[in-house]
């Protein structure tokens, strides 16, 4: 009885699993039971194991059974499905950064490299004008170089006054590239024409005398402004004086201005300007040594000078007019005497022997 309820235990197993129950089948046998040793376990045991055997689960590992040596797999383990290869995750390959690949440059490259939108910002260069006011506004890139020529400093040009020029000079600064918006100030130069003091000689005796502007000194001050600026934060201005007095010229000549009147204005006139840059009253006293007004001088003018200046040693009685006494003062001394007396004669003996005589010559001699 006890072999028969085994013996349909391992059927049924072997209808539900096969190979286990041959793996079971064959510990059994290898095993020395104790039933077939004699000592027979009760009824409840056996009872008890065959029931377990009914109720094994079918989950049992395959590969977990014990095979002997030469057993080929059974045709379920043909039909198992294999299972599912876990699949690893991928590790990013640090060789292919975004920084080798060229996709995404690093926060040094892009210092060092700006990208195109920085390089396009444009920047806003301003130019003033001596004034400070608005003369001209560019937009400049970082990389653009800045072309000073295309700035139009022409309308900067103009006279102060009659007698003083300016015009541009520099620019407060010349940096070739910006990169912040930038203000430049144009910076002047001035040229101005001015006088000290006034000519000596404002009376000519004769209309073919020299003009003679001594005494008088015509001056071009030339002032620069430079880029370099005071403790005041003032552009520092250089000065620099020539006196141009020989490179000055009359107006008219004497002729010209006496031909009508004694009395004339004299215009003074620098070289290469058409404007007057001093002024000033002339008269011509042309009968200096003619005592009797015949329009000549000779011996009989320097005998009528040695009569008063015995007259005027003797007695002292002078009755002699203003003009009279201007006439015969041939020298400017106050004295009339025979020194004049004496200018007279040289006068009348070169005009004998030369012609025509100009008293200024002849008293600078």
């Amino acid at each position: 009885m006890k072999k028969n309820i085994i013996l349909i235990a391992l059927i049924m197993s072997m209808i539900i699993n096969p190979c286990s129950v041959f793996a079971e089948t064959d510990k059994k046998t290898e095993s020395n039971s104790p039933s077939e040793a004699g000592d027979s376990p009760s009824d409840d045991n056996n009872q008890s194991q065959d029931t377990q055997h009914e109720t094994e689960p079918d989950s049992q590992d395959n590969n977990n059974t014990p095979r002997e040596d030469g057993d080929s797999p059974s045709d379920n383990d043909d039909e198992l499905p294999d299972a599912p290869h876990e699949t690893e995750p991928e590790t990013p390959d640090n060789n292919n950064t975004p920084e080798e690949a060229g996709d995404s440059p690093s926060d040094d490259d892009e210092t060092q490299n700006p990208s195109k939108e920085e390089e396009d910002i444009k920047y806003t260069l301003t130019f003033l004008d001596f004034d400070g006011e608005i003369l001209q506004e560019t937009k400049v890139t970082a990389d653009e170089k800045i072309d000073y020529s295309e700035v139009d400093v022409s309308g900067l040009h103009s006279f102060v006054n009659t007698y003083t020029e300016q015009d541009f000079n520099t620019w407060s600064s010349t940096p070739e590239y910006i990169s912040e918006d930038t203000t430049i100030q144009a910076l002047w130069k001035k040229g101005s024409i001015s006088t000290k003091g006034s000519p000596d000689k404002t009376e000519y005796y004769s209309k073919n005398a020299d003009i003679d502007f001594n005494g008088l000194s015509v001056i071009i001050t030339l002032e620069t402004q430079t880029p370099e600026t005071d403790k005041n934060g003032e552009y520092i201005v250089e000065t620099q004086e020539s006196d141009i007095t020989d490179a000055c010229y009359p107006e008219k000549s004497l002729d010209e201005l006496f031909s009508e009147e004694k009395n004339a204005t004299m215009n003074v006139i620098p070289t290469g300007d058409d404007k007057p840059i001093f002024t000033y009253e002339i008269t011509l006293f042309d009968n200096l040594g003619d005592t009797n007004n015949d329009s000549m001088v000779d011996a009989v003018d320097a005998s009528f000078i040695l009569e008063t200046y015995a007259i005027l040693s003797t007695s002292g009685n002078n009755t002699l007019t203003d003009e009279q006494k201007k006439i015969c003062d041939i020298n400017h001394d106050g004295v009339i005497d025979a020194v004049d007396a004496t200018y007279v004669l040289i006068y009348y003996s070169e005009a004998s022997t030369n012609g025509k005589v100009i008293w200024e010559n002849l008293l600078e001699s």
